[in-house]
Protein backbone atom coordinates (compact mmCIF):
# COMPACT_ATOMS: atom_id res chain seq x y z
CA UNK A 1 0.00 0.00 0.00
CA UNK A 2 1.70 3.39 -0.82
CA UNK A 3 1.82 5.96 1.76
CA UNK A 4 -1.01 8.54 0.14
CA UNK A 5 -3.20 5.42 0.12
CA UNK A 6 -2.10 4.69 3.67
CA UNK A 7 -2.83 8.75 4.50
CA UNK A 8 -6.25 8.48 2.99
CA UNK A 9 -7.39 5.37 4.60
CA UNK A 10 -6.12 7.15 8.07
CA UNK A 11 -8.07 10.49 6.88
CA UNK A 12 -11.62 8.11 6.06
CA UNK A 13 -11.38 6.47 9.19
CA UNK A 14 -10.95 9.65 11.16
CA UNK A 15 -13.95 11.15 9.37
CA UNK A 16 -16.49 8.50 10.38
CA UNK A 17 -15.83 8.52 14.00
CA UNK A 18 -16.07 12.38 13.66
CA UNK A 19 -19.07 11.72 12.15
CA UNK A 20 -20.97 9.06 14.49
CA UNK A 21 -19.66 11.68 17.55
CA UNK A 22 -21.71 14.57 16.30
CA UNK A 23 -25.02 12.04 15.24
CA UNK A 24 -24.50 11.21 18.84
CA UNK A 25 -24.37 14.25 20.43
CA UNK A 26 -27.29 16.19 18.12
CA UNK A 27 -30.66 16.56 19.27
CA UNK A 28 -32.22 16.16 15.42
CA UNK A 29 -35.66 17.64 14.98
CA UNK A 30 -38.79 15.76 14.70
CA UNK A 31 -40.87 15.50 11.19
CA UNK A 32 -43.40 18.05 12.89
CA UNK A 33 -41.00 20.31 13.85
CA UNK A 34 -39.39 20.94 10.62
CA UNK A 35 -40.29 23.90 8.27
CA UNK A 36 -42.22 23.80 5.24
CA UNK A 37 -39.64 25.38 2.70
CA UNK A 38 -38.93 23.91 -1.23
CA UNK A 39 -35.59 22.56 -1.52
CA UNK A 40 -33.39 24.04 -4.30
CA UNK A 41 -31.22 21.32 -5.84
CA UNK A 42 -28.85 23.59 -7.23
CA UNK A 43 -29.21 26.50 -5.24
CA UNK A 44 -29.81 30.17 -6.55
CA UNK A 45 -26.65 32.13 -4.65
CA UNK A 46 -25.05 34.56 -7.23
CA UNK A 47 -21.56 31.93 -7.04
CA UNK A 48 -19.14 31.58 -9.51
CA UNK A 49 -15.41 29.82 -9.72
CA UNK A 50 -13.61 32.45 -10.16
CA UNK A 51 -14.72 34.24 -6.80
CA UNK A 52 -13.07 31.33 -4.29
CA UNK A 53 -9.49 30.48 -6.03
CA UNK A 54 -8.19 32.25 -3.56
CA UNK A 55 -9.91 30.42 -0.76
CA UNK A 56 -8.95 26.48 -1.87
CA UNK A 57 -7.83 24.57 1.06
CA UNK A 58 -4.22 23.16 1.50
CA UNK A 59 -5.25 21.16 4.98
CA UNK A 60 -8.54 19.18 5.58
CA UNK A 61 -11.34 21.29 6.36
CA UNK A 62 -14.93 20.75 7.12
CA UNK A 63 -17.59 22.88 4.93
CA UNK A 64 -20.82 23.31 7.28
CA UNK A 65 -24.07 24.54 4.49
CA UNK A 66 -27.07 24.55 4.09
CA UNK A 67 -29.61 23.22 1.48
CA UNK A 68 -28.23 20.62 -1.14
CA UNK A 69 -25.66 20.68 -4.19
CA UNK A 70 -24.95 23.97 -4.22
CA UNK A 71 -23.18 23.13 -1.21
CA UNK A 72 -21.87 20.14 -2.37
CA UNK A 73 -20.47 22.34 -5.27
CA UNK A 74 -18.56 24.65 -2.88
CA UNK A 75 -16.67 21.82 -1.48
CA UNK A 76 -15.52 20.05 -4.08
CA UNK A 77 -14.06 23.61 -5.49
CA UNK A 78 -12.32 24.45 -2.29
CA UNK A 79 -11.24 21.19 -1.82
CA UNK A 80 -9.49 20.83 -4.83
CA UNK A 81 -5.86 20.62 -3.88
CA UNK A 82 -7.02 17.92 -1.39
CA UNK A 83 -5.69 14.28 -1.63
CA UNK A 84 -9.14 13.63 0.30
CA UNK A 85 -12.66 15.45 -0.53
CA UNK A 86 -13.63 17.38 2.68
CA UNK A 87 -16.45 16.65 4.69
CA UNK A 88 -19.73 18.28 4.17
CA UNK A 89 -22.18 18.74 6.94
CA UNK A 90 -25.29 20.17 5.96
CA UNK A 91 -27.59 22.27 8.24
CA UNK A 92 -30.78 22.54 7.59
CA UNK A 93 -34.93 22.23 9.00
CA UNK A 94 -36.75 22.10 5.91
CA UNK A 95 -38.67 19.08 5.98
CA UNK A 96 -38.66 19.20 1.72
CA UNK A 97 -34.68 19.56 2.03
CA UNK A 98 -34.49 16.35 4.37
CA UNK A 99 -37.04 14.23 1.51
CA UNK A 100 -34.56 15.90 -1.00
CA UNK A 101 -31.30 14.60 0.68
CA UNK A 102 -33.05 10.91 1.67
CA UNK A 103 -33.82 10.75 -2.18
CA UNK A 104 -30.45 11.41 -3.17
CA UNK A 105 -28.78 8.96 -0.38
CA UNK A 106 -30.79 6.36 -1.45
CA UNK A 107 -29.94 6.78 -5.09
CA UNK A 108 -25.97 7.58 -4.93
CA UNK A 109 -25.48 4.40 -2.43
CA UNK A 110 -27.55 2.23 -4.30
CA UNK A 111 -26.92 2.67 -8.54
CA UNK A 112 -24.91 0.91 -10.05
CA UNK A 113 -24.08 2.76 -12.88
CA UNK A 114 -20.23 3.65 -13.90
CA UNK A 115 -20.89 6.18 -16.16
CA UNK A 116 -21.50 9.61 -15.46
CA UNK A 117 -23.79 10.21 -17.87
CA UNK A 118 -26.10 7.23 -17.22
CA UNK A 119 -25.73 7.68 -13.57
CA UNK A 120 -27.17 11.36 -14.28
CA UNK A 121 -29.89 10.42 -16.15
CA UNK A 122 -30.88 7.56 -13.90
CA UNK A 123 -30.88 10.16 -10.84
CA UNK A 124 -33.20 12.59 -12.62
CA UNK A 125 -35.71 9.74 -13.68
CA UNK A 126 -35.71 9.08 -10.05
CA UNK A 127 -36.50 12.73 -9.01
CA UNK A 128 -39.62 12.46 -11.61
CA UNK A 129 -40.91 9.42 -10.60
CA UNK A 130 -40.98 11.00 -7.00
CA UNK A 131 -42.46 13.60 -8.36
CA UNK A 132 -39.93 15.74 -7.61
CA UNK A 133 -41.74 19.31 -8.22
CA UNK A 134 -43.77 18.98 -5.47
CA UNK A 135 -40.92 19.71 -2.38
CA UNK A 136 -38.48 21.40 -4.99
CA UNK A 137 -38.04 24.64 -6.86
CA UNK A 138 -35.44 23.14 -9.86
CA UNK A 139 -35.95 18.98 -8.90
CA UNK A 140 -37.66 18.94 -12.02
CA UNK A 141 -35.39 21.54 -14.10
CA UNK A 142 -33.66 20.54 -17.53
CA UNK A 143 -30.82 22.39 -16.06
CA UNK A 144 -29.85 20.02 -13.22
CA UNK A 145 -28.91 17.36 -15.66
CA UNK A 146 -26.32 19.34 -17.10
CA UNK A 147 -25.32 21.07 -13.74
CA UNK A 148 -24.31 17.60 -12.51
CA UNK A 149 -22.64 16.89 -14.92
CA UNK A 150 -20.69 20.03 -15.10
CA UNK A 151 -20.18 18.84 -10.93
CA UNK A 152 -19.24 15.52 -12.13
CA UNK A 153 -16.76 17.03 -14.73
CA UNK A 154 -15.05 19.69 -11.80
CA UNK A 155 -14.70 16.57 -8.71
CA UNK A 156 -14.50 13.61 -10.87
CA UNK A 157 -17.22 10.94 -10.83
CA UNK A 158 -15.72 8.89 -7.47
CA UNK A 159 -15.18 11.88 -5.51
CA UNK A 160 -18.37 14.26 -6.40
CA UNK A 161 -20.25 10.44 -5.08
CA UNK A 162 -18.06 10.79 -2.35
CA UNK A 163 -18.75 14.26 -1.29
CA UNK A 164 -22.24 13.38 -1.46
CA UNK A 165 -22.76 10.03 0.32
CA UNK A 166 -20.33 11.45 3.22
CA UNK A 167 -22.48 14.66 3.49
CA UNK A 168 -23.79 14.52 7.25
CA UNK A 169 -27.55 16.14 6.85
CA UNK A 170 -28.50 17.48 10.58
CA UNK A 171 -32.32 18.13 10.69
CA UNK A 172 -31.93 21.71 12.66
CA UNK A 173 -32.03 25.30 12.73
CA UNK A 174 -28.99 27.53 11.96
CA UNK A 175 -30.03 29.51 15.25
CA UNK A 176 -29.78 26.68 17.45
CA UNK A 177 -26.46 27.07 19.62
CA UNK A 178 -26.15 23.97 21.03
CA UNK A 179 -25.86 22.08 17.52
CA UNK A 180 -23.08 24.71 16.57
CA UNK A 181 -21.30 24.07 19.95
CA UNK A 182 -20.88 20.31 19.20
CA UNK A 183 -20.40 20.99 15.34
CA UNK A 184 -17.13 23.33 16.41
CA UNK A 185 -16.15 20.55 19.54
CA UNK A 186 -16.23 18.04 17.22
CA UNK A 187 -13.88 19.51 14.92
CA UNK A 188 -12.51 21.83 17.15
CA UNK A 189 -8.59 20.90 15.37
CA UNK A 190 -10.13 21.39 11.71
CA UNK A 191 -10.46 24.46 9.93
CA UNK A 192 -14.34 25.28 9.23
CA UNK A 193 -15.86 26.92 6.16
CA UNK A 194 -19.48 28.24 6.77
CA UNK A 195 -22.13 28.41 4.53
CA UNK A 196 -25.23 29.77 5.89
CA UNK A 197 -26.49 31.45 2.41
CA UNK A 198 -29.17 33.74 2.66
CA UNK A 199 -30.81 32.23 5.76
CA UNK A 200 -30.24 35.63 7.46
CA UNK A 201 -31.83 37.57 5.33
CA UNK A 202 -34.88 34.94 5.20
CA UNK A 203 -35.15 35.51 8.49
CA UNK A 204 -38.44 38.15 9.61
CA UNK A 205 -37.58 38.87 12.83
CA UNK A 206 -34.32 40.53 14.22
CA UNK A 207 -34.10 38.38 17.44
CA UNK A 208 -33.90 35.25 15.29
CA UNK A 209 -31.55 36.92 12.89
CA UNK A 210 -28.75 37.73 15.32
CA UNK A 211 -28.89 33.91 16.85
CA UNK A 212 -28.02 32.63 13.20
CA UNK A 213 -25.19 35.53 13.19
CA UNK A 214 -24.18 33.81 16.42
CA UNK A 215 -24.13 30.64 15.66
CA UNK A 216 -21.74 31.75 13.18
CA UNK A 217 -19.63 33.11 15.57
CA UNK A 218 -19.29 29.58 17.44
CA UNK A 219 -18.02 28.22 14.69
CA UNK A 220 -14.91 30.12 14.36
CA UNK A 221 -14.90 29.54 10.20
CA UNK A 222 -11.68 30.39 8.41
CA UNK A 223 -14.36 32.47 6.59
CA UNK A 224 -18.14 32.79 5.83
CA UNK A 225 -19.90 32.89 2.79
CA UNK A 226 -22.98 34.86 3.07
CA UNK A 227 -25.78 36.44 0.35
CA UNK A 228 -28.27 38.85 0.80
CA UNK A 229 -32.12 38.68 -0.63
CA UNK A 230 -33.44 41.34 -2.93
CA UNK A 231 -36.97 41.32 -4.42
CA UNK A 232 -36.69 37.62 -3.06
CA UNK A 233 -33.73 36.95 -4.71
CA UNK A 234 -30.01 36.61 -3.58
CA UNK A 235 -28.24 39.42 -5.05
CA UNK A 236 -24.74 40.02 -3.29
CA UNK A 237 -22.39 37.67 -2.02
CA UNK A 238 -19.92 37.77 0.59
CA UNK A 239 -17.23 36.34 1.65
CA UNK A 240 -16.30 37.37 5.58
CA UNK A 241 -13.53 36.87 7.83
CA UNK A 242 -15.11 39.22 10.65
CA UNK A 243 -17.87 37.15 12.51
CA UNK A 244 -18.60 39.26 15.38
CA UNK A 245 -22.42 39.51 15.36
CA UNK A 246 -22.21 43.27 14.40
CA UNK A 247 -19.72 42.75 11.61
CA UNK A 248 -22.09 40.35 10.20
CA UNK A 249 -25.11 42.02 10.36
CA UNK A 250 -23.88 45.21 9.67
CA UNK A 251 -22.48 43.70 6.25
CA UNK A 252 -25.52 41.87 5.23
CA UNK A 253 -27.77 44.83 6.22
CA UNK A 254 -31.40 44.32 7.98
CA UNK A 255 -32.74 42.46 4.82
CA UNK A 256 -36.35 42.40 3.31
CA UNK A 257 -38.29 40.87 5.77
CA UNK A 258 -38.08 42.83 8.99
CA UNK A 259 -40.98 44.38 10.59
CA UNK A 260 -40.49 48.38 10.62
CA UNK A 261 -39.53 48.19 14.63
CA UNK A 262 -37.75 45.12 13.82
CA UNK A 263 -35.99 47.44 11.29
CA UNK A 264 -35.20 50.51 13.47
CA UNK A 265 -33.79 48.19 16.33
CA UNK A 266 -31.65 47.38 13.60
CA UNK A 267 -30.37 50.56 12.43
CA UNK A 268 -30.02 51.78 16.56
CA UNK A 269 -27.68 48.90 16.87
CA UNK A 270 -26.11 48.44 13.65
CA UNK A 271 -26.12 51.75 11.67
CA UNK A 272 -24.38 53.72 14.36
CA UNK A 273 -21.38 51.72 14.65
CA UNK A 274 -18.75 51.02 12.48
CA UNK A 275 -17.52 47.29 12.97
CA UNK A 276 -13.92 46.68 11.50
CA UNK A 277 -15.53 43.83 9.26
CA UNK A 278 -12.86 42.32 6.89
CA UNK A 279 -15.12 40.95 3.73
CA UNK A 280 -15.18 40.45 -0.08
CA UNK A 281 -19.15 41.44 -1.16
CA UNK A 282 -19.83 40.77 -4.97
CA UNK A 283 -22.52 41.91 -6.74
CA UNK A 284 -24.33 40.10 -10.27
CA UNK A 285 -25.51 42.74 -12.40
CA UNK A 286 -26.44 39.27 -14.77
CA UNK A 287 -29.27 37.23 -13.87
CA UNK A 288 -29.69 35.89 -10.47
CA UNK A 289 -28.60 32.25 -9.74
CA UNK A 290 -25.73 32.11 -11.47
CA UNK A 291 -24.01 28.65 -10.34
CA UNK A 292 -19.84 28.74 -9.97
CA UNK A 293 -19.41 25.75 -12.34
CA UNK A 294 -20.55 27.94 -15.72
CA UNK A 295 -17.85 29.61 -18.04
CA UNK A 296 -18.34 33.46 -17.25
CA UNK A 297 -17.11 35.93 -20.08
CA UNK A 298 -15.91 39.52 -18.88
CA UNK A 299 -17.35 42.41 -20.62
CA UNK A 300 -14.23 44.78 -19.18
CA UNK A 301 -16.69 46.68 -17.10
CA UNK A 302 -15.79 45.26 -13.30
CA UNK A 303 -15.20 47.61 -10.71
CA UNK A 304 -14.27 47.60 -7.26
CA UNK A 305 -15.69 49.96 -4.45
CA UNK A 306 -15.24 50.19 -0.65
CA UNK A 307 -17.80 50.06 1.66
CA UNK A 308 -17.36 50.26 5.67
CA UNK A 309 -14.40 47.79 5.64
CA UNK A 310 -15.42 45.47 3.42
CA UNK A 311 -14.76 44.98 -0.54
CA UNK A 312 -17.51 45.79 -3.39
CA UNK A 313 -17.05 43.95 -6.36
CA UNK A 314 -19.86 45.16 -9.05
CA UNK A 315 -18.83 42.34 -11.72
CA UNK A 316 -20.13 42.72 -15.21
CA UNK A 317 -19.37 38.70 -16.43
CA UNK A 318 -22.48 36.72 -18.21
CA UNK A 319 -22.87 33.30 -18.36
Amino acid sequence: MSVASNISGILSVDKAIRCKQLLSTIKQLQQDELMDCFSFFMGNDPIQEFDFSPYQATKPFVLVGTSIFGAIALAGHLGEKLSTPPQVVIVDLSHQVARSWDLIKAYFKTSTETQPEQFVNGFCKMLQKNKSNEFSMDGDSQDLHPFLLGLIDQCGFLRFKQLVTDALILKQSWGDEATFRHIRNVYQDMDIVAYPSNIIHSIGDLKTQKEVAHCVHILQPVFSIQTNLEQGEPSQLHVMTDHSIKAIMKTLGPGPFLEADDKLAFEKEFLTVSPNSTGVKWTSESAPGLLFYQPAHNTGDSKVETDCGATTITSAYEV
